[in-house]
């Protein structure tokens, strides 16, 4: 699945459907290559938006 990130200033990233992510219970947010290794842990204020496309 494909997403789009919003950052906390306003910046949106796309990330394609090879990227691996997770949110955790804190709201943190990890990003990778590699299904279950996060390659970006990014904070919960750092972020204010996922897309998810399907």
């Amino acid at each position: 699945m494909a997403i789009k990130v919003t950052y906390s200033d306003g910046r949106v990233v796309p990330y394609d459907n090879r990227t691996w992510w997770q949110v955790t219970d804190g709201g943190v947010l990890n990003l990778g290559a590699v299904t279950g290794v996060p390659d970006a842990i990014i904070s919960p204020s750092a972020w204010t938006n996922i897309d998810v496309e399907r």
